[in-house]
């Protein structure tokens, strides 16, 4: 009867020792919460991001003079009448 305490006895320490320390243990558990956290939240960032460039996208879609804003600010664009001026101080 002693034997088979101490036998399983020695399997319980085993198998705790595993589960806290071991490859899947329970600290690498922390670790993978930790990271899910950290991916979590940077997929939040990008869904935002996205969700603001869709805004962007349908707006230029539905209005011609958000296009030709764009275009004249960011890429200096002129219309066929319209003279430049650079002032150089």
């Amino acid at each position: 009867m002693k034997t088979i305490m101490v036998i399983l006895l020695i399997l319980l320490g085993l198998t705790q020792y595993q589960l806290w320390f071991g490859e899947r243990g329970y600290e690498q558990w922390i670790a993978y919460q930790q990271q899910l956290a950290q991916q979590q939240q940077l997929n939040q960032q990008f869904i935002q991001s996205n969700q603001r460039l869709m805004r962007d996208v349908e707006n230029l879609k539905q209005s011609l003079e958000l296009v030709e804003e764009h275009a004249r600010l960011e890429f200096g664009f002129l219309k066929s009448n319209e003279v430049f001026y650079q002032i150089v101080e």
